[in-house]
């Protein structure tokens, strides 16, 4: 089952000559089998999940930052702040208590080794990063060094005042008396785990609040150097990449972007958004800034032409999905793996509202002869593309 409270940060191997989409949906799928098998039977969803690639070569971290400005901590701190933001949403909602079934799954602390740094400071700064934004104390699945209290380890006031909650007087008379012994069997497991949790929680909050004071009094000799700049160098742009590129996405000219983005031409431009919606960070910023994107149309060229076969399969297969399982996701993530041209999991949804758009807009300019007509040449009927049911489209 899908639980939407649930992120996770893995790290994964970048293979250069690899197919990029294909990475990621197989680093999704190892993840969420090595989860069902180690801890949860939950299932993070995909747009839940960041991947922190690394073994790149030299160039390839240059190239990575000076074209789209990539910098891992920018990029984690950026999801991480989607999941407080989440926190906080629930918590107006009246669920103050939300924190205790939000999860935030790392496979393994040398994933925030990913950019070849080989400093262990790194490590402690990024995992305390996570909870100083969060409030979330991670769960760890491989190396785990956040040691946790074990029900032995409690102290032994603390055992006693368990032991005389549960053994409170409870009915003598009629078939109650049959399950007093599990009654206090599972009010004990209850109140072991619930004093555990507590001292954890109080010590990793010192844990990580010493973490921060070690930060406060470190050298500046610890902070990470950056790629050195060279002459041929860009310089820097007014607006970080990643940061005109949302902007784009919801309806910033290319023309402007362009010229923030040290006023290229709108060509430079549109060349250098393509490349990144190709490259193997594409996806990783999607799900950092998806409350930004969602519910957007997608900017990308062609999709006209797209756009009756895009609608029908998305229709199908949702549908389909909705219908026989009950999780038109299962639809949407089909169509991410298969479609080609759709390289993060929220732009399945995205392409849809671009293209139910333009169907829209189509019909509206034709006469009801001319439209259909249109339609017979395609080998389509309006009830084939017409998604405004699916409940996963937003208009904008």
């Amino acid at each position: 089952m899908i639980d939407e409270y649930s992120f996770a940060i893995i790290g994964k191997k970048y293979v250069a000559d690899g197919d990029v989409k294909m990475q990621r949906i197989k680093a999704v799928r190892e993840f969420g089998t090595d989860l069902q098998y180690a801890i949860s039977s939950e299932e993070v969803p995909d747009e839940n999940i960041l991947i922190l690639w690394n073994k790149f070569n030299d160039k390839e971290i240059k190239n990575n930052q000076k074209k789209f400005n990539h910098d891992t901590d920018v990029l984690l701190e950026r999801f991480l702040k989607r999941i407080a933001d989440k926190i906080r949403a629930e918590q107006e909602k009246g669920n103050l208590d939300v924190k205790t079934f939000f999860k935030i799954y790392i496979d393994d602390p040398f994933t925030f080794y990913n950019d070849g740094s080989k400093d262990f400071f790194v490590i402690l700064k990024r995992i305390y990063t996570v909870y100083k934004i969060t409030g979330i104390i991670p769960t760890i699945m491989e190396g785990n060094f956040l040691l946790e209290t074990r029900k032995e380890d409690l102290a032994e006031d603390v055992e006693k005042t368990i032991e005389e909650i549960v053994t409170e007087p409870k009915p003598t008379e009629g078939y109650a008396t049959r399950f007093n012994g599990i009654i206090e069997a599972v009010e004990r497991e209850h109140f072991h785990n619930k004093a555990a949790d507590l001292i954890d929680r109080d010590y990793f909050r010192r844990f990580f609040s010493s973490i921060e004071l070690m930060m406060d009094y470190a050298p500046d000799n610890l902070v990470e150097e950056k790629v050195p700049k060279t002459k041929d160098d860009e310089e820097e742009p007014q607006i970080p990449f990643i940061d005109l590129y949302i902007q784009y996405q919801n309806g910033k000219s290319g023309m402007d972007c362009s010229y923030d983005m040290n006023k290229a031409s709108p060509n430079t431009w549109y060349v250098r958004a393509r490349e990144f919606e190709k490259n193997i960070w594409y996806a990783e910023y999607m799900n950092a800034y998806y409350d930004e994107v969602v519910g957007t149309g997608l900017v990308m060229g062609k999709i006209k032409e797209k756009m009756f076969d895009y609608l029908s399969m998305y229709k199908k297969r949702v549908r389909a999905a909705t219908y026989n399982m009950g999780n038109p996701r299962k639809g949407v993530y089909d169509i991410y793996a298969e479609v080609d041209y759709i390289r993060s999991i929220v732009d399945v949804d995205r392409c849809a509202i671009t293209c139910y758009k333009h169907y829209r807009d189509l019909k509206n300019s034709k006469s009801k002869e001319e439209f259909e007509k249109l339609l017979k040449k395609y080998g389509v009927k309006e009830s084939d593309i017409d998604i405004g049911f699916v409940n996963t489209v937003k208009e904008n």
